[in-house]
């Protein structure tokens, strides 16, 4: 026998459970459409080893973009060669690599396929859903590549996102809670993290990406650097667009 406020509790549960399926289904739909318009193609990357890639332009474009950086791509393929001999006692995908600007994911996605165990920090949800396809499509590995969706500094903070020409500008948050430049329009609110909140053991290679920050992102690493070292680190300095 069922009392009325099992019921009643039964009942709610119940509602609780439907509303919840219409809201899945309305933000399923919703993510999808986003993917649809976002997604423009997926290329096999002229790289080795290869992996696929999804990309928000087309295919000339997102290829044109890594052979710029291939000197980057075969720095990194013969250091992470050269490491995982090194230390070949540890276990397949053990070693840590960190991507501090994800844009499409190429770098961790070439890490993955170099038996790294890779963590991006984006802040833009258009890239979000490139680097989410991109795993969907490279389902061996889901497992090696962890997305974060927030930035890094070198403290905590808020910033909002700013609208720009390609590029991405923060705007910081005071305190109570507006932009310390109110009369911009801000699309996004983001939280960024020092990176070493997050590393507590030896990192193989950091990449450091992040539109201007990247002294900032390299600070808040200075303890993961001093305690547990770091193998390489690939950053963008004196950039001329900023």
């Amino acid at each position: 026998m069922i009392s009325y406020s099992e019921k009643t509790a039964f009942d709610y549960c119940k509602s609780l459970t439907e509303k919840n399926k219409v809201k899945f289904k309305k933000d399923f739909i919703e993510e999808q459409n986003m993917k649809k318009n976002i997604i423009k193609d997926v290329i096999d990357s002229p790289t080795y080893p290869k992996f696929r890639v999804a990309s928000n332009t087309d295919a000339a474009t997102l290829k044109s973009y890594i052979q710029n950086d291939e000197v980057n791509f075969g720095i990194i393929g013969r250091y992470l060669t050269d490491y995982e001999s090194d230390n070949r006692h540890s276990g397949q995908g053990t070693s840590m690599m960190i991507d501090a600007g994800g844009n499409h994911g190429t770098y961790a996605l070439y890490g993955a396929a170099l038996n790294q165990s890779v963590h991006i920090f984006e802040v833009l949800p258009k890239y979000w859903i490139v680097i989410e396809e991109s795993l969907r499509i490279n389902a061996h590995f889901q497992k090696k590549i962890y997305l974060h969706k927030f930035g890094v500094s070198d403290q905590y903070g808020v910033w909002s996102v700013l609208p720009g020409d390609g590029i991405t500008r923060l705007d910081f948050m005071k305190s109570g809670g507006l932009p310390a430049n109110p009369s911009q329009n801000s699309l996004l609110k983001i939280a960024s993290y020092p990176l070493d909140s997050f590393i507590f053991q030896r990192v193989s290679v950091m990449k450091i990406d992040v539109e201007g920050f990247e002294i900032r992102a390299l600070k808040g690493a200075s303890r993961a650097i001093r305690l547990f070292g770091i193998g390489a680190i690939l950053i963008e300095i004196a950039s001329n667009r900023w």
